[in-house]
C-alpha cells in the first residue's frame, strides 16, 4: 500500500501560510477554503455555505491524495477540536501520513498583513484583528493537541518566513546586490 501525505497548516491568519505553501508545493495540491468560498458564493469571506465548503475541501484533498500522493490543506486550523474531527476520516484511511506545518504566531505583523492585503485590493479573507485575537487564543490552546494528532510536526518560525521573505526582495533586486547579499 502506497503511502500519501497530508500536510495541514495551521496557523492565525496572515501568518504567512498561502505565502509558504506557493514556495513549497504544486498548485494543484493544495485545497483552500477561501477559494472554495470565492467559487460558491463570489466572495471569500461570506461563510454562508461552510458545511458545502468543508465537505467539498475533505473530496478534494481526497482526489488529490489519489492523484498527486500529497494534499495541503490551507486554512487556519488552529482549533484542536475541529482539525480533529476534519482528519478522523483520514486517520481511517490508514495510508496517509499526517504532517502539521504550524506557523509560529506574531499578531502585531498578521494584522499589519492583512489590513495591507484588504487595502490594497488583494482578494483575501477580510479579518477583523478581533478574530486574529481569538485565533491566537484558539492556536495557544489547541499547541499541546498537535503532536497527538500528527505523525509529523514541522514549525516554520517567523524568522524563517523573514528570510524567505528578504530572499523574495533580494531577488527583485539588481543581481549584483543579490549574490552580495543572500541569506
Amino acid at each position: 500500500m502506497t503511502s500519501k501525505t497530508l500536510y495541514m497548516t495551521i496557523g492565525i491568519s496572515g501568518s504567512g501560510k498561502s505565502t509558504y505553501l506557493k514556495k513549497r508545493f504544486k498548485p494543484e495540491v493544495v485545497i483552500t477554503p477561501d477559494n472554495i468560498r470565492k467559487e460558491m458564493t463570489g466572495d471569500i469571506s461570506n461563510h454562508s455555505m461552510e458545511p458545502v465548503v468543508w465537505a467539498t475541501a475533505t473530496h478534494r484533498i481526497k482526489e488529490a491524495l489519489e492523484k498527486y500522493g500529497e494534499a495541503v490543506l490551507d486554512a487556519t486550523n488552529v482549533n484542536a477540536k475541529y482539525r480533529h474531527g476534519f482528519l478522523t476520516p483520514f486517520r481511517q484511511m490508514g495510508n496517509v501520513e499526517l504532517v502539521a506545518l504550524v506557523f509560529e504566531p506574531n499578531t502585531d505583523l498578521a494584522k499589519q498583513r492583512v489590513q495591507k492585503d484588504v487595502e490594497t485590493g488583494v482578494d483575501r479573507s477580510k479579518v477583523p484583528a478581533t478574530a486574529i485575537d481569538r485565533q491566537l487564543k484558539d492556536f495557544e490552546r489547541g499547541r499541546a493537541a498537535i503532536g497527538h494528532q500528527f505523525n509529523k510536526v514541522e514549525v516554520i518560525p517567523v524568522s524563517e518566513q523573514n528570510i524567505k521573505l528578504m530572499n523574495l526582495l533580494l531577488e527583485s533586486m539588481d543581481r549584483k546586490y543579490h549574490k552580495r547579499y543572500s541569506v
